[in-house]
């Protein structure tokens, strides 16, 4: 059963922010649509540093068995940029609103970084 006061606006999430805030009501959304959008609105977050709200990144390359056309050397040299500390950087550097939007994996613990590249041993 449905809350009476729940309703779906059919947008996407930036539209679904500002519809919130002119309600006076809650929005789910992630941290990049927040910031792109927090100075056209007055809502602030509630749980923006909460351990559960965290969304980890990963890479996997996949196998050219099961996707002849794929190109694997580049797709392992995008793994080997993503994880090296030059794509790590760039990964913690990037912001929005001068606010930091991602943690690179050498900030969390090991168990969360995810990154494959594809070997035919």
């Amino acid at each position: 059963q449905r809350w009476e006061r729940y309703f779906e606006t059919g947008q996407e999430m930036g539209s679904s922010l500002i519809v919130a805030d002119e309600k006076g009501a809650y929005v789910l959304v992630d941290r990049a649509t927040y910031l792109a959008f927090k100075h056209k609105i007055r809502l602030g977050p509630l749980a923006a540093k909460s351990e559960s709200l965290n969304n980890p990144y990963g890479v996997i390359v996949v196998s050219p068995t099961r996707r002849p056309n794929a190109d694997v050397r580049r797709a392992n040299a995008l793994v080997d940029y993503l994880v090296s500390p030059r794509g790590q950087r760039a990964i913690g550097d990037f912001t929005i609103g001068g606010e930091r939007l991602f943690i690179p994996a050498h900030d969390l613990a090991s168990s969360e970084a995810v990154a494959r590249r594809f070997s035919p041993n």
